[in-house]
């Protein structure tokens, strides 16, 4: 019975991942952690198997969805602030584990353990599954932006935001080109340049 109250209070607590606002700096933009976690966990399971990618889907999709359970207590970080050196990435990761390592008490010692070890190796990008989710995190982002019609005045950071992780899952290059594609095209409707680095990948 403890063991269930304890679900029960840990399913109270990941209610708030409903009210954690993204995209901080472009409002325009605004969306919750749990409705990028959500798309996110689609995009990993549905892309995977119409790739048919060698690799354990179902680890895949639990990593997904971890993969922000911290915001619950630090809220989201927004990347634009990280990439204009405004947040340190050493200080948002070590506030980020210290959150997953108290989330991982509100359930029980095996579950908990789980949940960490899930985020820690979403963390440490070195499993063919993390690195897959790395990508889908990203691409999911990049087509939050690419599916809404407003303005975007830093296309300059979304047009390479994924391609590091893109690099460490090359299997999704042709994927990515549609992204590419897309981007192409807005930057032209946003009457901006288009450069010959956005096209190295």
């Amino acid at each position: 019975m403890e063991k269930l109250e304890k679900l029960f209070e840990f399913y109270r607590v990941i209610e708030k991942l409903k009210d954690v606002k993204r995209f901080s700096t472009q409002p325009q933009f605004s969306e919750t952690t749990a409705e990028h976690s959500w798309k996110t966990i689609m995009m990993t399971y549905s892309t995977a198997k119409e790739l048919d990618l060698d690799m354990d889907i179902l680890h895949a999709v639990k990593i997904a969805m971890v993969h922000d359970l911290p915001e619950l207590l630090v809220g989201d970080t927004d990347n634009l602030l990280v990439y204009d050196g405004k947040i340190s990435v050493i200080d948002k990761e070590t506030e980020e584990e210290s959150a997953m390592k108290n989330i991982s008490k509100l359930v029980s010692n095996e579950l908990g353990n789980e949940l960490f070890d899930l985020w820690k190796e979403y963390q440490m990008n070195e499993t063919r599954e993390a690195k897959f989710v790395k990508a889908m995190d990203k691409l999911e982002a990049i087509s939050h932006i690419l599916y809404s019609e407003e303005k975007n005045a830093r296309l300059d950071h979304t047009v390479q935001y994924a391609d590091k992780a893109i690099l460490n899952f090359p299997e999704l290059k042709p994927f990515y080109s549609i992204f590419k594609r897309k981007l192409k095209k807005r930057f032209e409707k946003q009457g901006m340049e288009w450069k010959e680095e956005y096209e190295l990948i």
